[in-house]
Parts: C-alpha cells; sequence; structure tokens
C-alpha cells in the first residue's frame, strides 16, 4: 500500500520492481502520444504494456465517462452520497494477503433487496470510485476478479435498470470489457437464477467472444466459486467462506474511499455545454471533442 504523499519517482521505482515493462521511456511516449491532454491517468494494465495500446485504451476510457453522465460526474460522491449508497449495497475490496503484486479482488452483494431502494448509477457511481481507490491505493497489479453475489435480485430491479437507457447500457458495457482501467481476470455470478439470466441475454449480444470467457456462472449453494477465489477470503456470509462479512469488509472498503476520494485522480471537470448535454444523446457521437483531465 503506498501513502497519500508518496513522490512519483518512489512510487515509480517501487512499481517497476514489479513490473521492469514499465519503463521511464515508455511512460515518456505515452505522454507524448497524450501532450494535447493537460493530465495522463496511469498507464493501462490490459494494454500489456503497449503503450500505443495504452493510449488508445486511456481515450477510449474517457470519452465514454464524458457520455456517461449519470456514473461520472464532475467530482466524486461526497461522503453524505457514499453513505446512503452504502446502505443499500455492499462493495468491498476483499482482502489478501499479497499485498506487493498478483490478483485483487472484488465483492458485490445486496444489504437491501428491496428495488425500491435500488439506483443503479448510484451503486455504478460508488463502484468506480472503489475502482479507482483500488488503483491508487495499491498501484499495478496482474488483474481483478470480479464477484457478485446477487441474491435477492429480481425483475423489479431490472426494471429500474431500464430507465437507464439502451445507448448506455451500450456504451458502459463497451468501457468494461474494451477500455477498462484495469485488466479484469473473470467475472463471477454468485445465486445466478432466472432473472440473472433473463438479464444477461438482453446483453450477451453487446459483449465480445473473449470477454464472454471470463463471465462463470455459478447456481445457489454451489461450491465451484472456490476453485477461483479461495475460502479465507471469501465473505463468511456465503456458504463455506472464512472471510470477514461482507458487511465488515464493506465497511474497511468504504473508510479507504472516503479518505481517498477526490485525490490523486479528480473526477472530469466538464464544461457548462457538457453539463447541460442532453441524456439522451445519439450513441453516434464520435465528432465530440475528448477532454482528459
Amino acid at each position: 500500500m503506498y501513502s497519500p504523499d508518496i513522490k512519483y519517482e518512489d512510487f515509480l521505482r517501487a512499481e517497476r520492481q514489479k513490473y521492469p515493462e514499465l519503463d521511464p521511456e515508455k511512460l515518456d511516449r505515452i505522454k507524448d502520444l497524450a501532450s494535447a491532454n493537460e493530465k495522463l491517468p496511469p498507464i493501462n494494465s490490459d494494454a500489456h504494456f503497449d503503450e500505443h495500446k495504452a493510449y488508445e485504451m486511456l481515450v477510449n476510457y474517457y470519452k465514454v465517462r464524458k457520455q456517461l453522465p449519470h456514473i461520472f460526474t464532475p467530482s466524486d460522491p461526497t461522503e453524505e452520497e457514499l453513505n446512503k449508497m452504502f446502505d443499500v449495497m455492499s462493495h468491498s475490496i476483499l482482502y489478501t494477503e499479497n499485498e506487493d503484486k498478483g490478483i485483487r479482488y472484488l465483492y458485490t452483494q445486496f444489504k437491501i433487496t428491496n428495488a425500491k431502494h435500488f439506483k443503479f448509477a448510484d451503486q455504478a457511481k460508488y463502484y468506480f470510485l472503489m475502482v479507482k481507490c483500488l488503483l491508487v491505493e495499491y498501484g499495478t497489479f496482474d488483474g481483478v476478479v470480479v464477484v457478485w453475489n446477487l441474491v435477492g435480485l429480481n425483475y423489479w430491479h431490472l426494471r429500474k435498470i431500464k430507465i437507464f437507457y439502451r445507448n448506455q447500457i451500450i456504451r458502459l458495457l463497451n468501457l468494461i470489457q474494451d477500455n477498462a482501467p484495469l485488466r479484469i481476470k473473470e467475472c463471477h455470478i454468485l445465486n445466478s437464477g432466472a432473472v440473472t439470466l433473463y438479464a444477461y441475454a438482453k446483453v450477451k449480444y453487446i459483449l465480445n467472444k473473449e470477454f464472454r470467457k471470463k463471465i462463470h456462472f455459478h447456481r445457489p449453494k454451489s461450491a465451484e466459486i472456490f476453485k477461483f477465489v479461495h475460502k479465507d477470503i471469501m465473505p463468511m456470509d456465503f456458504e463455506g467462506g472464512c472471510g470477514l462479512s461482507h458487511s465488515e469488509q464493506s465497511e474497511t472498503t468504504l473508510e479507504l474511499m472516503k479518505s481517498l476520494r477526490d485525490r490523486y485522480m479528480p473526477g472530469d471537470i466538464l464544461s457548462s455545454d457538457d453539463k447541460d448535454q442532453d441524456e439522451n444523446q445519439d450513441e453516434d457521437d464520435d465528432e465530440e471533442v475528448l477532454l482528459i483531465v
């Protein structure tokens, strides 16, 4: 873990001990490619240290962020907003003893299953802030395993997601599968049933073949997840898990998020024209000017 006050040179030196491919010359070449932009986010590990691919993913990532004002607001959620989101769903960075390099694990589960309390855009904001804090806290690592325990999901949740228009869903899924700021190794859907499979059928066509291979569905009471996630870190709420409860782990994650929000990577700064942009814009928006900060 890094101190918030660490100098960039010390950060880069520590990261290169994990990944020698992160040499300064490659970073300089990315900076040259992004010279028209004011700041450069961290290199994307899913680019496999290819600076041209990293730059392309960086540009696409920020372009999609700008097209999704529901989720990527001009600044990170306030602490009050985080607390309200926290009350509905549990999002956690699962603790692992490997603090230097390797796989990180993200876990999600409903706290309140009544769909009237569920707001998709709010939970997505929370989730992406958690990802941001994961990157700030741990730097580079081999990849992330995503675990969604969807016990309690019902058709009312899906109906509420429908207000998040089709074009925005397509953009969000394209961001996740092609331009995410980290390497997604696997996605595990626990307690998947008819509602889960119905929802997946609606979006499957958007996902490319390689990303679909990463998605694993686990039926209720299935222990297959332990082939991918060790019992010692899986929350005890899931049968067979020996880790801290998902509530405890989400509390620890929330404290990390509060301490790191708006630090290093502040939310996008949008012009007044951007803020007034219609939420129902056309999905073909290639002429839009990209602003990276």
